[in-house]
């Protein structure tokens, strides 16, 4: 037999696939949504779980089970919406400079330019901005691009503009 195929090799298939599983799993930099994304999955695996174990003790006619699972899952929901709750109220707009990205998975948005020009009469003039957004895809694989993009902007006076 000859050689076995990469990544199997004798002497380092246990450092390739360390390697790979640290490259794979790696986080972007500077990305926070990475961390909720995760706990959302996980309280969503969660709870698929436990549905699962209260139709499972139904079926069985278990009801003490099922009351235990339901208490359970409901001081669960409370404590996520809770902290949900907690987390939205303390929570501030972030304010980014110019040319300051943020980036929501891979897709990362920053404002370029501003400026300002006046249309009509000087003592009537409006006033409008222009506001240049350049969108970069930080992806490593396969491309992407928003399916309908679409942009809000909101003044230092709370005013939004779509």
């Amino acid at each position: 037999m000859g050689p076995a195929p990469f990544p199997y090799n004798r002497s380092g298939a246990r450092r390739v696939a360390a390697r790979a599983a640290r490259e794979t799993v790696r986080a972007p930099e500077g990305n926070p949504t990475t961390m909720g994304a995760f706990l959302l999955l996980i309280n969503v695996l969660g709870l698929v779980v436990l549905v699962g174990s209260i139709l499972a003790a139904l079926i069985r006619r278990r009801f003490a089970v099922v009351r235990r699972l339901s208490l359970i899952g409901g001081a669960w929901l409370a404590l996520y919406g809770a902290a949900l709750l907690a987390v939205s109220l303390t929570s501030a707009p972030v304010q980014l400079a110019p040319g300051q990205e943020r980036c929501f998975d891979e897709m990362c948005f920053s404002v370029t330019q501003v400026t300002a020009s006046a249309v009509g009469a000087p003592a009537a003039a409006q006033r409008y901005y222009t506001v240049t957004i350049q969108l970069r895809n930080a992806a490593r694989g396969t491309a992407q691009k928003p399916d309908s993009p679409a942009v809000r902007l909101i003044d230092q006076r709370g005013q939004l503009y779509v």
